[in-house]
């Protein structure tokens, strides 16, 4: 498709056609640039994104997590692509600019909910408190994180149930996460009676290292 367009622009600058027509291939011409470049632009952003994490641990596992933000990505590039490719076409982009920012304030205002679950995506996917397969306690909750979205949390629940958490609850929770305990801290007590001499009270610590150690 690249010769093809590469073609009727050599057409376009060489050839006579009157100015109707030359605007319209001209527009139409713009339009398709933009697509491909557009569509290039997103492909190698995500080749880029998954590339780099393919070469960390558990890659398939995080690049699942990274497809929301692959998507953001690729809304934020359609977005500005559209708004230059309208500018090159002649129209005056500063009203839609102007749309754009009030647009976004309502939005914001009426959304804030949603726009609170969509920073706290960003938080869980770069500061990794959690990923998918670790099995954590929130709350009252427990259970193994099976999907992490733009907006929620899914969560296998140890009785079978799935769970749905908004992102927002999870960061604002305090989030145990057996997956990375390196150690399990246990606290026996240990009971004797109060006849028992000083002597050997002080020799229990000793008899319980021992059979720690030997164990």
């Amino acid at each position: 498709p690249y010769l093809y367009f590469a073609a009727i622009f050599a057409a376009v600058t060489y050839l006579s056609f009157s100015p109707k027509i030359t605007s319209v291939i001209r527009d139409i011409s713009l339009v398709v640039t933009t697509f491909y470049i557009l569509e290039f632009l997103s492909s190698a952003i995500k080749y880029a994104i998954f590339t780099f994490l393919g070469k960390q641990e558990n890659s398939e596992t995080k690049k699942k997590q990274a497809r929301g933000l692959i998507i953001i990505l690729r809304v934020l590039i359609w977005t500005l692509g559209l708004v230059f490719l309208v500018d090159n076409m002649g129209y005056n982009v500063t009203t839609i600019i102007t749309s754009l920012g009030i647009g976004g304030i309502a939005i914001a205002l009426a959304a804030q909910t949603v726009l609170g679950d969509l920073f706290s995506y960003f938080v869980i996917f770069f500061d990794r408190a959690f990923e998918i397969g670790d099995f954590i306690i929130v709350g009252d909750q427990t259970g193994a994180i099976e999907y992490i979205g733009v907006k929620t949390n899914r969560i296998r629940a140890i009785t079978g149930e799935q769970i749905i958490c908004a992102n927002k609850d999870l960061t604002d929770s305090r989030v145990h996460n057996y997956k990375r305990m390196i150690k399990r801290r246990v606290v026996f007590n240990i009971g004797v009676t109060y006849d028992t001499p000083p002597a050997k009270i002080r020799k229990i610590p000793e008899i319980i290292k021992g059979i720690i150690s030997t164990n």
